[in-house]
C-alpha cells in the first residue's frame, strides 16, 4: 500500500524548529508552515500568521549524522543536482543535520545560488552530481570539508574556537558559519 501524504525527516525537523523559533525573540514572527501537495522544488512554505501573504519558501536537505571523529559535533552529508540547485524557485536551501549523540537538530540556510557558487568553487570538476560534506565543531563553526587534508580537518575539529579562519589554509569557500542557524534571513522576508 502506497502512503498518500508523506513528509520527509529534514522537512518536519525544519518545520518544526521554525514554529518553535520564528515566534520568539528575537524575531517575534509568528508564523504558518505549509506543506505543498505537489514537489515543484519547495518543500514548505513559510508565511506570516497574521495575514498569510509574506512568505519564504524553502527546499529542506536532511542528512542522517556523519561526525567522524571527536570535536565534530555533527557531520553531513549531501549528494546536489546542480542543474536543480541552479535552477530552484526555493529562496533558501535548508541543510538539516540531527546530531545522534546531543539529539539536536543543526541548520544551514543559504541561497541555493550562494550554495551552488560555493560549491562550483570547491569542486574542479564540472559533474552535474557532486557529493558535499559539511561538520558543525564543538564551537558551532560550520565548514565544508570535502577533499580537506587530513591536518586541516584536526584544525576545525579539535582547534582553538576560529583556528581553521585564522590558518594559513583558510578558504573562504569553504566556511559557512554566517549561514549556521540563520533564521534571521528567513524572518525578514515574513
Amino acid at each position: 500500500m502506497k502512503s498518500i501524504f508523506s513528509i520527509h525527516a529534514g522537512e518536519y525537523l525544519l518545520g518544526l524548529e521554525l514554529e518553535k523559533r520564528l515566534h520568539k525573540k528575537p524575531y517575534n514572527k509568528p508564523c504558518n508552515v505549509w506543506v505543498p501537495g505537489k514537489d515543484y522544488g519547495i518543500d514548505l512554505l513559510v508565511t506570516d500568521k497574521k495575514t498569510n501573504k509574506k512568505a519564504a519558501a524553502l527546499q529542506a536537505k536532511f542528512s542522517k549524522d556523519y561526525a567522524p571523529m571527536q570535536g565534530v559535533l555533527a557531520g553531513g552529508w549531501w549528494t546536489f543536482d546542480l542543474k536543480k540547485m541552479k535552477d530552484s524557485p526555493a529562496e533558501f536551501w535548508v541543510l538539516v543535520l540531527y546530531a545522534l549523540q546531543q539529539q539536536k537538530s543543526h541548520f544551514i540556510i543559504i541561497e541555493p545560488s550562494v550554495l551552488l557558487s560555493k560549491i562550483r568553487f570547491l569542486r574542479s570538476n564540472r559533474k552535474s552530481k557532486v557529493n558535499f560534506y559539511l561538520w558543525i565543531n564543538r564551537h558551532k563553526e560550520c565548514y565544508a570539508t570535502r577533499d580537506l587534508p587530513v591536518e586541516e580537518q584536526n584544525i576545525i575539529a579539535n582547534g582553538k574556537k576560529g583556528a581553521y579562519k585564522k590558518s594559513k589554509a583558510y578558504n573562504p569557500n569553504r566556511d559557512f558559519n554566517s549561514f549556521y542557524e540563520d533564521f534571521k534571513s528567513i524572518a525578514k522576508l515574513l
